[in-house]
């Protein structure tokens, strides 16, 4: 009866150690897509600010386009790699996903700095600022829940069995 107890307490603690390293590696999993997010977010911006100021005549729309897209590829170079495990080539099914998801958060980025910047007077660096919350938000979800959910990072791992 004892060694049954013993077993069961056992177990419920792998279960309670399992539970809280699958925790952690998904916290630090989103803190890697946020650090990933501020490199590629500054690449962007910078980017925007040189277009937008000494190229093309302050157009905002195709700026953020160039620029944007520009920060998808550091994105997804260091997401693909870094945050979510993946080893894999370039061009894979990867890339198509990460282009669709990226493509959704591009067209709401610009639809809030449109709004922001038209309807509300805001400064366009301002509103570019502003509208990259949203990306953030649709990019991780995006990212986390369809295009690499079957990454090795996005795997639970258990503790061993004895």
């Amino acid at each position: 009866m004892k060694e049954e107890i013993k077993g069961s307490e056992k177990s419920s603690f792998k279960d309670h150690i399992s539970k809280i390293w699958n925790g952690l590696k998904k916290l630090v999993q989103f803190f890697k897509f946020q650090l990933v997010a501020v490199v590629s977010y500054w690449s962007d911006f910078a980017l925007y600010s040189i277009l937008y100021t000494f190229v093309l005549n302050e157009n905002y729309v195709v700026s953020k386009i160039i620029s944007y897209i520009f920060g998808i590829f550091i994105g997804y170079i260091l997401n693909k790699t870094w945050t979510f495990g993946v080893k894999r080539q370039f061009f894979s099914g990867y890339l198509v996903k990460y282009g669709i998801v990226s493509a959704i958060a591009l067209l709401a980025n610009i639809f809030c700095i449109f709004i922001l910047k038209e309807y509300y007077n805001v400064d366009a660096y301002l509103s570019a600022m502003a509208a990259t919350l949203f990306s953030f938000i649709i990019n991780f979800s995006g990212n986390k829940l369809w295009v690499f959910a079957n990454a090795p990072a996005n795997q639970k791992d258990t503790v061993a069995k004895d």
